[in-house]
């Protein structure tokens, strides 16, 4: 087997967050890296350390940036995230 995918998620609601972790825990192959509660978070993340995520779970109504607006802006910044 191969390596496991690394995961983030991005959504401003803590419970969900909590859920989706608990969703996730005992996946053996997804590795969760770490949670935001906000757009500026992730790509302030990105911008650090980006290369290491495989999957960003995001959450498309969030207050100041939309998830929607958020993937588009991700996409177009580093590239290694859109797949098609």
């Amino acid at each position: 087997m191969g390596d496991k995918i690394s995961a983030v998620i991005v959504d401003d609601h803590p419970l969900f967050r909590k859920g989706i972790k608990l969703f996730l825990k005992d996946n053996n192959e997804i590795n969760l890296v770490n949670e935001f509660a906000n757009v500026k978070e992730i790509l302030k993340y990105l911008e650090n350390k980006g290369d290491n995520i495989d999957v960003i779970i995001m959450d498309l109504q969030m207050p100041e940036v939309d998830g929607a607006q958020a993937t588009r802006d991700i996409c177009s910044r580093w590239p290694i995230y859109f797949r098609s």
